[in-house]
């Protein structure tokens, strides 16, 4: 049994299909750099944008004429919805912005204060009926940022970004991995005639490569998965001093893992599914060309229409899980590049795997 595992395992090292793997998984970080490249000059830019308006209102407020009560007003409410605007993009900034929209907060936090401080001194309060508790709320939110810049990294952007590029590197080797062995269960399943001098009994043969790869699928998806829960549930910014925070980050984690879990039982599902829909229609028809394009068009649709309803791809799962902590920027735009790719990556997959077992039936399985 030793020598069978070394046996396999030495020829599983030295396949050429190893060194494709390893060239693609290592050149994927350049999809993630890209994006991250084209979304973090995109958010950069709104924030200049963001940024300049309020320039602009500061600005102009050092004309406002204290006798127009009504006017007044207005940029006081104006001013309150650039404060609130503002704040909303610090919580909820992704990648390096965070440290940029940290900065411009504090900075604007300082310029109301400013502002205050001169137009109190020179105006009758009773003008101003909402001024108090503005000032108030600014104080307290220039508080909260001061405190909040203690963080000398990206700490958000660092999860953020990370948890996705471990979530996709799982699900792609989760997916080369099924593939890899249903290519040897399909090779050698009915071939009993395969390599008879191998030293070691036809079930071994069948049997002990699968169940390597499937080991290595198992410990190398774990780990992927438990970096990826490990940037969700320690990295992201909460604060611990609250017992409910902590139980519920427990709680998500949990359920997240368990839709991870139900996720690959399900593409383990799809495999079964395209190899039996390939070989009944390859029984019909005879014919390979029309069996892939048959059986890939009536794969495809099950994979389209569940995925409105986020059943398909663990990454679509972190809009929900997002929306739970209260990101909704990430919600919204990184989750819509991470969910696309790996709805592309599981049409290929599944795809590939039609053509897989078209090929193995059209050499020989059923003779």
């Amino acid at each position: 049994m030793k020598n069978t595992f070394l046996f396999y395992l030495k020829l599983e090292t030295n396949s050429l299909k190893h060194r494709f793997i390893v060239v693609f998984l290592l050149l994927l970080p350049l999809f993630f750099v890209f994006i991250q490249k084209n979304v973090t000059e995109t958010v950069a830019d709104i924030a200049q944008a963001r940024l300049s308006s309020i320039d602009i209102a500061l600005q102009s407020y050092q004309k406002i004429d204290l006798t127009d009560v009504e006017n007044t007003d207005e940029r006081y409410l104006s001013l309150i919805d650039q404060s609130n605007a503002l704040a909303t993009m610090t919580q909820s900034a992704m990648l390096e912005n965070r440290q940029r929209y940290l900065f411009a907060s504090i900075d604007y936090g300082e310029k109301m204060g400013t502002f205050y401080e001169q137009y109190a001194a020179e105006s009758d309060r009773s003008l101003f009926p909402k001024q108090s508790t503005v000032v108030q709320e600014t104080s307290e939110f220039t508080q909260v940022l001061a405190k909040n810049k203690e963080f000398h990294w990206n700490q958000q952007g660092f999860s953020d970004y990370w948890k996705t590029v471990f979530l996709l590197y799982g699900a792609l080797l989760f997916y080369l991995t099924v593939f890899w062995s249903a290519d040897l269960f399909l090779s050698e399943v009915k071939r009993p005639q395969f390599s008879n001098s191998l030293p070691f009994r036809k079930r071994d043969r069948i049997f002990i490569p699968i169940i390597i790869r499937l080991v290595i699928c198992t410990i190398g998806t774990s780990l992927f998965l438990i970096s990826a829960v490990f940037c969700s549930f320690f990295f992201d910014h909460v604060d611990f001093s609250y017992p409910f925070a902590y139980w519920l980050r427990e709680i998500q984690a949990v359920g997240f893992l368990l839709f991870l879990l139900l996720y690959f039982l399900m593409t383990i599902v799809i495999t079964g599914f395209a190899i039996c829909l390939t070989s009944f229609i390859f029984t019909v028809t005879k014919d390979v060309l029309q069996t892939c394009l048959l059986a890939s068009l009536l794969g495809a649709l099950p994979l389209i229409v569940p995925s409105r309803i986020w059943l398909l791809t663990p990454f679509q799962f972190l809009n929900v899980f997002q929306l739970l902590q209260g990101d909704y920027a990430f919600a919204s735009d990184w989750s819509f590049y991470s969910f696309y790719f790996a709805l592309i990556l599981l049409l290929i997959y599944t795809v590939a795997l039609f053509w897989l077992t078209t090929q193995r039936l059209k050499g020989g399985l059923r003779k």
